[in-house]
């Protein structure tokens, strides 16, 4: 489910220059989904006791050019 996730984001990704599609709306939305996705599974990570290595693995990427390694 992972990697769909991210070929999925790689796909819009690399259209999200397109202006006159609706490549920047669905990009838009697919990241704000994800954004809200990762949130809930940190905080539930965290919540549980998840060591910080494990949640990272668990994550998915962002929209915007990643800043989590």
């Amino acid at each position: 489910e992972k990697n769909c996730d991210d070929i999925l984001l790689d796909f819009v990704r690399e259209r999200r220059a397109n202006a006159f599609g609706i490549e920047p709306l669905f990009g838009y939305i697919l990241a704000r989904q994800r954004e809200i996705m990762i949130a809930r599974m940190i905080v539930l990570g965290r919540r549980n006791g998840l060591p910080t290595e494990t949640i990272r693995a668990r994550i998915r990427q962002l929209y915007v050019d990643s800043f989590v390694k």
